[in-house]
């Protein structure tokens, strides 16, 4: 295997850690085989057993769901698979604005009377374990199926989530929806149902895992290899609208291309409107309601995107007047939209290179979102301080909470502590050149290697594209692109006299003020093919340039 490998990959291969010929044959391969029995998780079972004889009884199951891309196909995927056995499935998604994450009292209340017997979460309910116990008290089963960090009180009720402690499954990196489809799963093999039925929702959760942000890693890679075929070659009317709509073919989609052109418009839904239509594109059967959604779906986005920028031009500028010498700012932006909050918060995080949260006010309190840096476990720093919050939940880099607005104070100076203690100081890191794998020279740009790249896909987290330098090479060709000419083609020459076509978009003044044709660069950045009209031509998406 390794002798047929580009010497440049295998060398990308062992740096991740990934050397012996199996696992080398299992990390390129299109068809991984890594996945694991859903029965060895924990609760999985006797889950499935309760789900298979509501089913059997005619009971009614509602499934309660979240309102980010991880929660709404979460819902998808256990609503298609009980869709398939059952007339009596629905599902509730709490709105973002009025009722916030997680299971809630008045929500619990109107599913009960609704008629409902079966309460199962997705992507929420580990922390729940007061709203579990009051739906009990009304007389509903419920099952918990999450995959956030577990804390002292867990819910009293079936749980499956692969985080828990004494959990025998192999791999406990799933997202929501990893565990949604590995209960669908179960069901299916309990139910003795065709196999066709589980591999149609691969497409729905290669976009939740990578919509949240879970290492690509071990299953999860698996799950989204195969899901991005699913979507290359399996044309679910609403998603192939959305996909050629934003201008990518699903023939060469990559992981890259969902997160940054699919996720933001299903997370669309959740921020700017109702879940629901999220929901909606991937069970609708209709094509026309289906384009329709997906439209709606586009429209909402493009909204979002214009409150982002507002808000976060806001929030730049309170920021550096108020809150610049925090070391995990948390920042109270007045008359901010709820929705972009986590949005803000990540560009915020990326600015000033530190653990931020965005704070909203409601009713005499604070909803905080938050977003960390890699080497920060904001959950860890916060779960020190749950005795402050109403509510809190989360993982390592990202987490939200609500707050009497009493109490800030008190967390202001909790997480400073704490920051200081560890001696997290990040001051320094914010002008800091970018990391890189390899050095290449021109040379080693060739088709061959880009093709081979292409192997490592799908990149994301846990399994970071590869980052290359050339240096000292030589500008030959430069223009610049866009309205406002921020972005920059241009063409090196390395130091072997081959030719290396570059791209960087939002090129900085400082370097805009000193290139020119003929100055010596060092570069930083990612190889691929630009696809166009059928062509297609190496390309290196520059992300650092150093003057010699």
């Amino acid at each position: 295997m390794k002798k047929n490998i580009n010497e440049i990959v295998l060398n990308l291969l062992y740096k991740r850690g990934i050397t012996g010929d199996r696992d080398i044959t299992e990390f390129l391969s299109p068809k991984p085989l890594r996945t694991y029995d859903p029965f060895l998780m924990k609760g999985m079972r006797e889950g499935v057993l309760l789900i298979v004889d509501a089913v059997k009884n005619n009971k009614k199951i509602c499934i309660y769901g979240d309102y980010d891309a991880d929660g709404v196909t979460s819902v998808s995927v256990l609503k298609s698979i009980l869709d398939d056995i059952s007339e009596n499935i629905s599902y509730y998604i709490p709105g973002r604005f009025d009722e916030g994450y997680g299971l809630n009292i008045d929500a619990i209340k109107n599913i009960y009377e609704q008629g409902t017997q079966l309460l199962i979460t997705v992507d929420c309910g580990i922390t729940s374990a007061e709203e579990v116990s009051y739906a009990k008290k009304l007389g509903m089963d419920v099952i918990v199926t999450d995959h956030h960090n577990i804390g002292e009180n867990i819910p009293d009720c079936i749980v499956i989530d692969p985080k828990q402690k004494d959990c025998p499954y192999p791999f406990d990196g799933l997202a929501g929806c990893g565990v949604a489809f590995k209960l669908a799963q179960g069901i299916q093999r309990q139910m003795g149902l065709s196999k066709n039925t589980i591999n149609n929702l691969l497409d729905i959760v290669a976009l939740g895992t990578i919509g949240d942000v879970v290492p690509l890693v071990d299953e999860n890679r698996t799950i989204v290899k195969y899901g991005i075929n699913r979507i290359r070659t399996n044309k679910r009317p609403g998603l192939e609208y959305l996909i050629n709509k934003i201008g990518k073919g699903s023939q060469f989609m990559t992981a890259e291309d969902i997160s940054f052109g699919i996720v933001p418009n299903l997370n669309a839904a959740g921020r700017m409107g109702n879940a629901d239509m999220a929901v909606k594109l991937f069970t609708v059967s209709d094509t026309v309601k289906s384009k329709e959604i997906a439209d709606s779906l586009l429209e909402l986005n493009a909204l979002r995107k214009e409150i982002q920028e507002r808000d976060y031009q806001r929030c730049i500028t309170v920021y550096e007047v108020e809150y610049s010498n925090c070391l995990f700012p948390l920042i109270v932006l007045e008359g901010a939209h709820e929705g972009v909050a986590g949005i803000v918060a990540g560009k915020m995080k990326d600015y000033c290179n530190k653990p931020v949260a965005i704070l909203t006010e409601k009713d005499g309190t604070y909803k905080g979102t938050c977003r960390s840096t890699e080497d920060v476990d904001i959950h860890e720093i916060l779960s020190k301080c749950q005795e402050l919050f109403e509510k809190f939940g989360g993982h390592r880099g990202a987490c939200g909470f609500t707050i009497k607005i009493e109490n800030l104070n008190l967390l202001r100076e909790a997480v400073e502590k704490e920051m200081t203690e560890i001696h997290c100081d990040m001051a320094d890191k914010k002008d800091c050149e970018i990391s890189f794998d390899m050095e290449l020279s021109g040379g080693d740009v060739t088709d061959n290697l880009v093709e081979e790249l292409e192997l490592l896909e799908p990149f994301g987290a846990g399994n970071e594209k590869p980052v290359f330098a050339i240096n000292k090479c030589r500008v030959v060709y430069m223009s610049y692109m866009g309205s406002d000419n921020i972005h920059m083609r241009f063409t090196v020459e390395a130091t072997d006299g081959n030719r290396v076509a570059c791209v960087m978009f939002n090129v900085p003044e400082e370097v805009t003020s000193k290139m020119d044709k003929g100055v010596l660069l060092n570069i930083t950045g990612t190889l691929a093919f630009n696809r166009w009209n059928g062509r297609r031509d190496i390309q290196m998406t520059v992300k650092d340039i150093s003057f010699c």
